[in-house]
């Protein structure tokens, strides 16, 4: 095209076809770019394998209840097959978005012994009709169920690596995508002034993109809270800041602590004669109270296994001899608290709490990397555990030792119980702790036991 011979129509439409080139290119890249950082199938398969796990969960839990009883009620066993078809109808749609979930599932399970131990107790409760309690092999199936839950629960991780290496690729696509685009804007500015009149429709490209850019910035942020706080409950406070800052962590031994335990009185029978909907639902309600209680003493929450639940004072901090106070002040609220839950499906029965205290050294560290938990060890626990088991129903039952610990601050009633035989122990003197005597006492005592140290 002649210069001479132009006219304003044929350079404007020139000009305006290259625009165009260069505005249909932009829009690609930027659908481009987030479809390749969407991986929505594998999104779609993630959550349906961790719905369908959680459907195997359950499953595992009404087959115990199975080999407990020798037979489950019309209720338990439609629930049982509800779970069990639900969580595999879960797990087999999640394969044909994911193939990964297919592949590790044949690899570690598929045609496995695990598989046919598992088929094999499948179809004997289908049956329900065992006949008998069978409680060797309900920890047979507990165990097999066990292994294929650890087996899922890899998998499960395999998929959140797969998510977070998809979005680290797509933030970095997407810092690339935006240089360029800032680059081809200011050379179409530069060169082409017609460019103007489309300056607000590209602007609003750039900033829908960097609204998706920062959307899943966020999201990261969020997972990684997640992250810690989930860290921040399986590990005390500062012990979790040293993992995240990759510091190594060492076993320690405390030369005074004072233990914990307790369970529920005759809690093997109130399960016997409720749905495990329902004993999950009254646990709940029992280790929130006491999750609550425990947070406003110098206590840490070591586990809970079942009804029995495990705390200690004196670590990972050491508090001097505040321990035993710490202790059995909670214990004393404890008993009151627990005394006042009801259940709505039996409104006639009490929860009654059994507790053992004991005080004296132990060792605690880190166990695992799997499923990392600060554990305690050592005869102080045991010992714990035997005060718990010889006591009585809504009684707090000590040792001479934190009998004698706690005799430092006048503010405890206690009573001597006698010379009781111990498993494990032989003749031991025990005491009840009864009550609290005196507040002003206790306020003088514990900040005497906090200056000096002890």
């Amino acid at each position: 095209m002649m210069v001479n011979s132009s006219t304003p129509e044929l350079q404007l439409s020139f000009f305006t076809d290259i625009i165009s080139y260069i505005l249909r290119w932009i829009g690609d890249s930027v659908i481009q770019s987030e479809a390749a950082a969407q991986r929505w199938q594998l999104l779609v398969g993630y959550h349906l394998f961790i719905t369908g796990k959680e459907f195997i969960a359950a499953e595992r839990s009404a087959g115990t209840i199975f080999y407990g009883r020798g037979k489950m009620n019309q209720e338990i066993y439609l629930w049982y097959r509800n779970q069990r078809s639900r969580g595999q109808a879960f797990l087999n749609r999640s394969q044909q978005y994911e193939p990964t979930i297919s592949q590790m599932l044949e690899r570690y399970y598929h045609g496995s012994q695990l598989e046919a131990n598992i088929s094999t107790e499948r179809a004997l409760i289908d049956r329900n009709d065992l006949g008998r309690k069978d409680i060797e092999r309900g920890k047979f199936w507990y165990a097999a169920m066990t292994n294929y839950q650890d087996i899922l629960r890899d998998i499960e991780r395999n998929l959140t690596s797969q998510i977070k290496a998809n979005l680290d690729l797509s933030i970095y696509n997407a810092n690339r995508t935006v240089g360029v685009q800032l680059f081809i804007l200011i050379l179409s500015v530069i060169l082409f002034p017609a460019t103007i009149v489309l300056l607000h429709f590209i602007t609003g490209q750039i900033q829908s993109f960097a609204s998706i850019l920062q959307a899943k910035n966020e999201e990261v942020m969020k997972e990684k809270k997640r992250a810690e706080a989930v860290l921040n409950q399986l590990l005390p406070r500062q012990v979790a800041e040293k993992v995240k800052n990759r510091e190594s962590v060492y076993p320690e031994s405390f030369d005074q602590v004072t233990v914990f335990f307790s369970d529920i009185v005759d809690f093997t029978a109130f399960s016997s004669v409720s749905t495990p909907l329902q004993v999950v639902d009254t646990l709940n309600k029992l280790y929130t109270i006491m999750d609550r209680r425990i947070e406003l003493y110098d206590v840490y929450k070591v586990e809970t296994i079942g009804d029995a639940y495990l705390c200690v004072s004196g670590l990972p901090v050491r508090n001097g001899n505040k321990h035993s106070y710490e202790i059995a002040s909670m214990s004393l609220d404890l008993i009151i608290d627990v005394a006042q839950i009801r259940i709505p499906h039996k409104p006639d029965y009490a929860l009654k709490l059994r507790i053992g205290l004991h005080t004296g050294p132990c060792a605690a560290g880190i166990i695992g990397t799997r499923m990392p938990r600060y554990c305690v060890f050592g005869d102080t626990v045991n010992t714990a555990s035997r005060m718990e088991s010889t006591g009585e129903s809504q009684r707090i039952h000590i040792t001479s030792a934190t009998h004698d610990a706690l005799r430092y601050f006048g503010c405890f009633e206690m009573e001597c119980r006698g010379e009781i035989v111990v498993k494990g122990k032989g003749p031991m003197v025990t005491h009840w702790l009864l009550k609290k005597i005196s507040q002003e006492k206790r306020n003088m005592f514990v900040e005497n036991a906090g200056q000096k140290g002890l």
